[in-house]
């Protein structure tokens, strides 16, 4: 009953349907036709759509066009009832399993191709040829098997397998039985007849005269519909009792919906179509209608869409108090639209050097004496109806009328602007710029209080009472966080609010956020409560009607979803876009300007489904996917990979999966775009795979659609899985045999090899023990430095810290004396230790090189580094080496920079001083006397070899910077 309701209802709807244009969208070779000119279109079980031009064919699944039967010429299609589909076509009759096309037959003289259940008919004037299963069963010959003067038409009718044909001599139909010719009606004088099909099950007996059609029932002679013709053109269609819910009258130049439930004919206005090509209606209603300049798909109701050349990149609408419309187009300007004869009338307004202002934002709004304003990239644009009027204040993404304040609000960079009847302006400011994070783009109100502001990367509340900005979470939890771009309040003062994490609601009388579970759909751009049961989104893909009493009531979700698939002609939404027009919405996009009216938009799901078309790259035929036949892997195939593709018009843009293969998985996987799933390493046996897809229109899990097939693994013994399992017991045996005998050498080299690293430890020991001398002479040289400088109470203070410093040194000495006994992370140093070990040092070198004074910056660029370790003594000598030989040599004030950053995983110590740089300094020690050979550096490298031999990754570049001195890089992996 609820079907019935709702197709009356659908059909009492096309009457105002066909008496408009109706919004289309083409398809041509760009899209994916073979050939432009469109000889038939056909729609199969599966819901493929099937398009024949004079140069191939191509199966449309909604999304993507496959093309075959490259250079044919195309002539009808068809398809029995496992789905398989029949193409007529210039080279004979050609047949499609879902696998591959073959060529049935090849016929090289004029024929007609009907198709009925199982079986599939091929005729002409002298014969008629009957298959079954791809199998001649019966053959007609004129002359021979029956008289007749020559055969006209034929029909087959399925329920009760007869066969009918006319004679176009005798101009009678005849039954045909047994090769037997019985006949069952004979045409009034005057009169041509015909038998046909209003569908695959219902044959019919059609009469017409010069100017007159009749269409009666087969074969019981019920007259079913009449219409008259002239010039090319039908008249007075009259619909006596109809066998389907609707039917298509297509008759020359002109084209007729019929429907059962009120016996009316709607007309088609489909005058873009100049010549009698096909036109089909689909498993939802749409239209599809090919032409000499490609494919059409035809809408119904609820859209009307204005043309780009009138309305295109339209940002911001809004409507006078007079009723007039008014529109801001980006980069155009301000317009007066007349929406019946598609028109407008531009309104000038100056901007910045009196030039004409075109940047035009989002979110116009109106005052309550009537006043208009627009926003732009350099202020409002304000139009009293007579003139603009230009405020410069800055960029405005949105504004929107305060009736508490009577004043216009406009959002601006970190902050609000307030716009009173007199043209004050007040702004208020977040200067920590921490709540409101750019431009507004979203304002809404709850009561006289809060006022609250949307951007891209954040949502701000505005309490006029404490003249304050608040973070939403600092008053209440659990809320957006990625930005607010559209805003509306509903009919409970419910505030909805859209972005890039979705659909999210604030409830005003739990004052509490909740999130809407919606689809992926893009994000949201604009929201309008439309009235108290409908709630309309706009995202940047789609179009969503929400049923909002149902959700408010029962957090029911029923939503109507429009895309390129079922009518919506527009892309990406403008922000805030929506407003009322008389009974319609308009909302403006990028490509076009769209009217709907909410109240015929029907809530129930179009047709949509999910196919399984190849395993492991082969196709998988009708007769499997109907029939339930298992696919059978081949021998020792034990792999699976499976693709699946979505059919149909009721989809998302961006169509969801999720699939299980029963006998490997008990869950379903997670929702993704992944078409396809993979299976390795199978065991012998049954499995069935399951796969789901979403719609775009969404009330419960009831409405997802599931495809399902049967495959069977067959594998020898030795190909199975668990062989190996049995295997493993046998070469157990043989393992435990060979590894006793291996065992011995093993140890040896075992041994050997422990040796050899007791050795390299045992370097590094050396290495560290001939650094302690030198480094610790050095320090003392520093103290006695003071000594000599008759400063011994420095001297003293320098000696506790010396004492500091050596205790820490020699804690991490010890740590690499450990290493043969410790993990790597205990024979390490903090950062944050080897930090205060540098700066200890650094100072007393000051103290040494007092009359070559330099400054130092030490700069760890994440407190969170100061937790991680190195080995112990890498960066000071490198430090030690700054300083010695580069700052001190030179006759300037000098700089040393020691920075320790990371990279992912690297650890990287940069230490730069601006000194004499290297090559200056090599020639200095060539020239100098050495009271002793420094070895500091030299010892430090041969620690670094050897730790990196051991496991570590410690690298050393040098750079000399432009402007002099050195730079050392030390990266620790």
């Amino acid at each position: 009953m609820k079907g019935i309701i709702i197709l009356i209802l659908y059909l009492f709807s096309l009457v105002s349907l066909f008496g408009k244009d109706l919004p289309y969208r083409i398809y041509n070779t760009h899209n994916g036709l073979p050939q432009i000119q469109v000889t038939a279109v056909y729609q199969d079980n599966y819901g493929y759509v099937w398009v024949g031009t004079k140069a191939g064919l191509a199966q449309f699944n909604g999304e993507h066009f496959h093309q075959y039967l490259g250079n044919e010429y195309i002539y009808s299609i068809d398809s029995d009832a496992l789905g398989n589909v029949f193409v007529k076509a210039s080279s004979g009759v050609y047949k499609f399993d879902g696998a591959q096309f073959r060529l049935m037959n090849s016929i090289n003289e004029p024929f007609q191709l009907m198709v009925a259940d199982s079986c599939y008919f091929i005729y002409s004037k002298d014969w008629i040829e009957h298959y079954c299963n791809d199998t001649l069963v019966e053959q007609y010959q004129v002359g021979v098997d029956f008289s007749v003067g020559g055969v006209e038409s034929v029909v087959y009718d399925p329920k009760l397998k007869l066969l009918y044909c006319t004679d176009f001599v005798s101009n009678e139909v005849f039954r045909i039985k047994a090769n037997k010719l019985l006949k069952i009606y004979t045409a009034p004088k005057g009169w041509k007849v015909n038998v046909g099909r209003l569908s695959h099950n219902i044959p019919v007996i059609l009469l017409n005269n010069e100017n007159e059609v009749k269409c009666l029932s087969l074969p019981n002679g019920e007259l079913l519909f009449t219409f008259r013709y002239a010039n090319n053109e039908i008249k007075n269609v009259k619909v006596n009792s109809l066998p389907v819910q609707s039917y298509l009258l297509n008759y020359m130049y002109d084209y007729f919906l019929l429907d059962s439930a009120t016996n009316r004919a709607n007309k088609l206005q489909l005058d873009f179509i100049k010549a009698p090509y096909p036109v089909i209606i689909d498993k939802d209603n749409q239209l599809w209608a090919g032409s000499d300049n490609g494919l059409y798909q035809i809408w119904e109701d609820p859209f009307e869409v204005y043309p780009e050349s009138f309305m295109k990149d339209f940002w911001t609408l809004i409507q006078s108090d007079e009723g007039n419309l008014y529109g801001a187009a980006f980069k155009q300007g301000l317009y007066l639209l007349d929406m019946e004869r598609k028109a407008k009338k531009e309104i000038t307004a100056t901007g910045f050097y009196n030039h004409k202002e075109t940047d035009y934002y989002y979110g116009a709004s109106k005052d309550k004496n009537g006043n208009l304003y627009f926003p732009t990239h350099y202020g409002l644009v304000k139009y009293n109806q007579k003139q603009t009027i230009k405020l410069n204040t800055g960029i405005v993404l949105v504004t929107c009328y305060d009736a508490f304040s009577d004043r216009i609000i406009f959002g601006q960079e970190n902050g609000l602007g307030f716009l009173d009847v007199n043209g004050q302006i007040e702004y208020i400011k977040d200067e920590t710029k921490s709540k409101i994070k750019s431009h507004p783009s979203a304002i809404e109100f709850s009561g006289d209080t809060l006022i609250w502001i949307g951007t891209g990367r954040s949502l701000a509340v505005y309490d006029r009472k404490k003249n304050t900005f608040f973070n939403s979470e600092e008053l209440f939890a659990d809320g957006p966080t990625a930005g607010i771009i559209s805003m509306a309040k509903d009919h409970k003062d419910n505030i909805w609010m859209g972005g890039r994490e979705g659909l999210w609601i604030f409830d005003s009388g739990e004052k509490k956020f909740k999130k809407v579970p919606l689809l992926h759909s893009g994000y949201i751009t604009a929201i309008m409560a439309y009235s108290e049961d409908k709630l309309l989104l706009g995202t940047t893909r789609e179009l969503m009607v929400f049923k909002l009493d149902e959700y408010l009531n029962n957090e029911k979700l029923i939503i109507k979803t429009y895309n390129f698939r079922n009518g919506l002609l527009a892309q990406e939404i403008a922000q805030n876009g929506f407003i009322k027009w008389d009974d319609k919405v308009l909302f403006p996009s990028t490509t076009n300007t769209t009217a709907i009216n909410p109240e015929q938009v029907r809530f129930y799901s179009e047709f949509f489904n999910v196919e399984i078309t190849h395993y492991n790259n082969t196709p998988i035929t009708y007769a499997m996917r109907k029939l339930g036949q298992p696919l059978l892997l081949s021998n020792h195939e034990n792999d699976l990979e499976l693709d699946f593709e979505t059919v149909g018009f009721g989809l998302p843009t961006m169509p969801e999966y999720r699939y299980r293969l029963k006998g490997v998985n008990k869950d379903w996987s997670e929702w993704s775009r992944q078409n396809y799933a993979v299976y390795h390493n199978l065991s012998s046996g049954k499995y069935t795979f399951e796969v789901m897809v979403k719609p775009a229109f969404v009330s419960g899990i009831e409405d997802f659609k599931t495809s399902s097939i049967n495959i069977v693994v067959q594998l020898p013994f030795y190909k199975e899985p668990h062989f190996y399992k049995y295997a493993f017991f046998v070469l157990l045996l043989l393992g435990l045999i060979i590894a006793y005998i291996s065992r011995s050498r093993y140890l040896f080299k075992v041994k050997a090899i422990e040796q050899e690293r007791k050795k390299r430890y045992l370097e590094i020991a050396s290495l560290q023990a001939n650094l302690n001398p030198h480094f610790i002479f050095n320090l003392l040289a520093s103290v006695q430095n003071l000594v000599t400088q008759h400063k011994p109470e420095l001297a003293n203070q320098y000696i506790i810290k010396f004492s500091r410093l050596i205790r820490a040194y020699m804690e991490a000495t010890i740590k690499s004396s450990q290493v043969m006994d410790q993990s790597q992370e205990k024979n390490e140093i903090s950062i944050k230790d080897e930090v205060d070990l540098l700066k200890m040092y650094i100072e007393f070198e000051q103290i040494k090189y007092r009359a070559k004074a330099f400054d130092y910056e030490l700069e760890v660029s994440d407190p969170d580094l100061l937790n991680k370790t190195i080995p112990p003594m890498i960066i000071q000598p490198f430090v030690e080496n700054a300083i010695k030989h580069g700052l001190y040599p030179a006759n300037k004030d000098g700089k040393l920079v020691i920075q320790i950053t990371s990279d992912h995983e690297a650890l990287i110590c940069t230490i730069t001083d601006n000194g004499i740089g290297r090559k200056k300094s090599e020639e200095l020690k060539k020239d100098s006397i050495k009271v002793y050979e420094s070895r500091g550096i030299e010892l430090i490298q041969k620690r670094i070899d050897i730790l990196n031999e051991l496991g570590y990754n410690i690298r050393i570049r040098y750079e000399d910077p432009d402007l002099g001195g050195t730079k050392v890089i030390i990266t620790f992996n």
